[in-house]
Parts: C-alpha cells; sequence; structure tokens
C-alpha cells in the first residue's frame, strides 16, 4: 500500500509541476490602465509570437473562437484560447487585472489566462483546469493576488492552492 501511496502522490507531484511551469515570468501581466479586451489579447499575443511560442495565425485564430462565445467562466476569470491546438510550445500568459476588464455581454474579469497549449501537451492540462476550479472557489486566494500582483506573489498562490481531483 505505500508503494502504491507513493507512486500516486509521485504522479500527483508531476501533474502539478508541469502545470505550474507552463506559467513564465515573461508572459506575466499586471494591467493598472484602461484596456480593451482585443488590445490586451493582442498584446499578450504578440509577445508570444514575438517569442516563437505562437504562430502568427494566433491572434486571428482566438478572435474567430471569442466570436463564437465568450470565454469568461464568471465574473472573475476568463481562458481565451485557439479554435484549435496550435502552440509552438506551451505557455499560459497569465494577465491580473485588479480593476477588471470587459470581457463582453456585461461581463467584466480580473484574471485572464490565455491558453498557448501544444497537441503534445495537451493530455497533460487537467491539473491546470483544476487549479483554475480551485482559484475561482477561492475568493480569499483571489483577493491576494489582486492586492500584490506580482508573479512571485501569483505563483506563491498557485502552488499552495489545495487540488482536489
Amino acid at each position: 500500500m505505500n508503494k502504491l501511496q507513493a507512486a500516486i502522490d509521485n504522479s500527483e507531484n508531476s501533474c502539478r509541476s508541469g502545470a505550474i511551469q507552463l506559467f513564465n515570468p515573461d508572459h506575466f501581466y499586471y494591467i493598472n490602465e484602461p484596456m480593451t479586451k482585443e488590445d490586451l489579447l493582442q498584446r499578450m499575443v504578440g509577445n508570444l509570437v514575438n517569442d516563437h511560442y505562437a504562430p502568427d495565425t494566433f491572434l486571428a485564430s482566438i478572435m474567430e473562437r471569442e466570436k463564437l462565445g465568450q470565454t469568461n467562466l464568471n465574473n472573475m476569470l476568463a481562458i481565451p484560447h485557439p479554435m484549435s491546438l496550435m502552440a509552438l510550445e506551451s505557455v499560459i500568459p497569465v494577465a491580473v487585472i485588479p480593476e477588471g476588464i470587459d470581457w463582453g455581454d456585461g461581463h467584466s474579469v480580473k484574471f485572464v489566462f490565455l491558453l498557448s497549449i501544444t497537441k503534445q501537451d495537451y493530455e497533460n492540462t487537467d491539473y491546470f483546469y483544476d487549479l483554475l476550479l480551485e482559484l475561482m472557489d477561492q475568493t480569499e486566494k483571489q483577493e491576494q493576488i489582486l492586492n500584490n500582483p506580482s508573479f512571485n506573489h501569483f505563483m506563491a498562490v498557485i502552488e499552495n492552492l489545495t487540488v482536489v481531483s
């Protein structure tokens, strides 16, 4: 039983580590000025393209997906993504917007997690979604990030979320 539990713990730690490694300080944004959703996405995707994480067509695919329906999960969090898995390298840019940004249909969000995942890494994103669901339920954790919107503090909060899969 101990070996089985150790294997389960090792697997969970591996998934957790893989999900957390998708966050990158070069793709972390603290937005403290008025900005449109389109401007934010253009800025985030522009940096992905410049850093060779995504192809030139990435923004057009995201905007096409946004036309099909809003990608906000609630009034706090949005997960924009392209129509297909087209990333060149996996990374999840994060924008923290304490004042919120209009995401359309009367919804304002304060966190944007831009999904830039390769086909090869897609199977390993389950833990990331579990992290997001946990963050959605943790108002106190959201406030901690909003009150100190630095990458290191964001990571400290994310790493301390208790995820139940």
